[in-house]
């Protein structure tokens, strides 16, 4: 019993984990033909994307206007 507490645990917490892409000041660069895919939010706050590729975003997008650049390539799904 206790080993199928445990795995019930891991499981549930396994399930309600996520992470989310933030840029604080790198550069982060999509070379040509490739895709980088976010599944939850991305988020660029101070830093400098170069998307030569595709940047495939499920949940939200925001750039800051003033610190982040984004440099656009082929697309921003």
């Amino acid at each position: 019993m206790r080993r199928f507490n445990l795995l019930l645990f891991l499981c549930l917490v396994t399930g309600a984990l996520s992470a989310q892409f933030v840029n604080l000041g790198a550069t982060v660069t999509i070379q040509a033909g490739a895709t980088l895919r976010v599944e939850t939010d991305f988020t660029n706050m101070s830093g400098t994307i170069t998307n030569l590729g595709t940047l495939e975003v499920q949940g939200n997008f925001v750039n800051d206007p003033i610190n982040g650049i984004l440099s656009s390539g082929t697309g921003l799904c």
